[in-house]
């Protein structure tokens, strides 16, 4: 339950940070939607998502969302824990079960903010920062948050075709290996893209809906903080312009300048996809016994300069 003192989501005015602005070489303001933290939850208290993250019941599993489970197939796999590193702060704890994979009900969690709907955003940013304790068993992979644009329709496959919807999430990999894990339409996107994406052949491929985006030019380290920050800014609806910038502590990893997430200027950034699960399609993924990881820190801005 919440504490008496809780001050979870502010809509205010500010600067992006430093990095961020030397990116893009300019001073412009950006509007900070929402900052999420946990330390105005209870410690072991169930995450309420519906409270602390103002989600959407769209898309939503393996959480509590206003004091209720978003479903009775999935129980709510996080609550908030003080932080592993250090005293005095709550983090957000999920749990990944033993044996399972996908989106199979035990596992992992996930949902959609909205903060950005209405908006009509064309750039965003989403930072925040995870923790995969020593010993984590990463098996052969799984999904962490991104932002995404459209409907809530981009995972499990299901593809994007320039209208309907875009995402922008993170996987592991074996050994903890990192990459974008991009749900946008795949033969809009150039050649040279795609020779980049670890699941095709040098070319764009109608079989694959999504980009695995430079595999493995990022590592996830255990015992320690990671620091996430993705930068989208959407194309013009008949140009290959768009941008992805993804930053690992603050190092520039990936930057693509020519993307095409939309064929529709209709098709705009909606918020924050939480989505964290072992998988993968098949129980090969699935680790031997539970796991879990820590969250904090999430900033979901409005644009940038």
């Amino acid at each position: 339950m919440l504490g008496s003192n809780i001050h979870i989501k502010s809509v205010v005015v500010g600067l992006l940070s430093t990095a961020t602005r030397q990116a893009y070489g300019a001073v412009a303001l950006s509007q900070v939607m929402a900052r999420w933290d946990f330390n105005g939850f209870d410690k072991w208290a169930d995450t309420d998502i519906g409270v602390g993250f103002d989600a959407s019941d769209k898309g939503c599993f393996g959480n509590v969302r206003h004091s209720k489970l978003c479903s009775s197939n999935y129980p709510a796999n996080n609550r908030v824990v003080p932080n592993p590193e250090a005293a005095g702060e709550n983090v957000m704890e999920i749990l990944y079960q033993g044996g399972k994979y996908g989106t199979d009900k035990n596992h992992g969690a996930g949902f959609y903010t909205e903060q950005l709907q209405g908006q009509e955003s064309e750039a965003a940013v989403l930072e925040y920062q995870v923790y995969f304790p020593r010993g984590f068993d990463f098996v052969l992979g799984g999904k962490l948050p991104g932002l995404y644009g459209g409907g809530k329709t981009c995972s499990g496959l299901r593809p994007a075709d320039g209208e309907n919807c875009f995402s922008s999430r993170l996987m592991w990999r074996e050994n903890g290996m990192g990459e974008s894990y991009m749900y946008i339409p795949t033969l809009e996107q150039t050649d040279d893209f795609c020779s980049r994406c670890h699941n095709m052949k040098d070319k764009c491929e109608s079989e694959h809906p999504v980009c695995s985006l430079e595999r493995g030019k990022f590592t996830f380290q255990t015992g320690r903080w990671t620091t996430v920050r993705q930068h989208v800014q959407l194309n013009d609806a008949d140009e290959q312009n768009g941008l992805y910038q993804l930053y690992i502590n603050d190092i520039l990893i990936s930057e693509e300048k020519s993307i095409r997430y939309r064929t529709t200027n209709e098709l705009t950034i909606g918020g924050m996809f939480f989505s964290t699960f072992f998988g993968g399609g098949s129980e090969k993924y699935a680790p031997q016994d539970d796991q879990k990881a820590f969250f904090r820190g999430f900033r979901l801005y409005n644009g940038f300069a």
